[in-house]
């Protein structure tokens, strides 16, 4: 199941071409004191970390690691906010959170926090949990694992969840890796808000001496009126 689920979802959003991240499990999850499912490690050998559509930020942690560090300790907080028992059908948290019940994997830019829910010893068998910031009800509940909800929600079989327009077309994502991300800056090339002028920023990006198509998918392609889609200027 989950190598059929990660197939699936690279048919609807290509994994970067200079491939994911390299990370010693077992060194990080005994540092950690966390383990992770097996899809998701996977994907990270896939993907790595970074961005889908610029908006759902998987926290690299190859690279990042202080960032997830944080979120993890900002979970135990984010367990008060909503009626979470109800939300998320987990037993009655008492008069505190249960440190360690939510395991962060990613945010988007309204922070709104994708985590595991660990509810049992088993890491392939949690679910995914989303907090959704200063929106009712806060908590959704989606029984199922890491890449079989970002399938679904990127091919629109599950409506998202999160506060902002995501993905940016349905039944198709790109995905920037944190390396490809820094490799850009390092031009002068930013990448936030793209999807929001994508015809500028491709040219932007070709100008800086990139191939567009060979980073975003969506280059290659027209969205909904033309939303999305760059062409050469000989193209033109």
């Amino acid at each position: 199941m989950t190598v059929g689920n990660l197939r699936g979802l690279e048919a609807l959003m290509p994994a970067p071409r200079r491939g994911g991240d390299g990370i010693d499990w077992d060194e990080l999850e005994a540092d950690l004191g966390v383990a992770f499912p097996s899809d998701y490690r996977g994907f990270v050998e896939m993907y790595g970390g970074g961005s889908v559509d610029d908006t759902l930020y998987v926290i690299p942690l190859a690279r990042r690691l202080d960032s997830w560090r944080q979120e993890y300790v900002n979970a135990d907080q984010n367990l008060f906010h909503g009626d979470i028992e109800v939300e998320l059908d987990i037993a009655a948290l008492g008069c505190g959170p249960i440190p360690g019940l939510l395991v962060p994997w990613g945010i988007t830019p309204s922070a709104d926090v994708a985590y595991w829910l660990a509810s049992t010893k088993s890491p392939d068998e949690w679910p995914v949990a989303v907090y959704r910031n200063r929106q009712s009800p806060a908590w959704i509940r989606f029984d199922m694992g890491f890449s079989q909800f970002l399938r679904s929600v990127i091919s629109g079989e599950l409506e998202s969840p999160f506060g902002v327009k995501f993905p940016a077309s349905v039944g198709c994502a790109d995905y920037l890796s944190w390396k490809d991300e820094e490799m850009l800056a390092e031009s002068g090339v930013f990448v936030s808000g793209y999807i929001h002028h994508p015809q500028e920023f491709f040219s932007e990006v070709a100008d800086a001496g990139f191939d567009p198509l060979g980073l975003f998918p969506s280059a290659a392609r027209l969205g909904e009126g033309g939303h999305l889609g760059w062409r050469r200027s000989e193209d033109a």
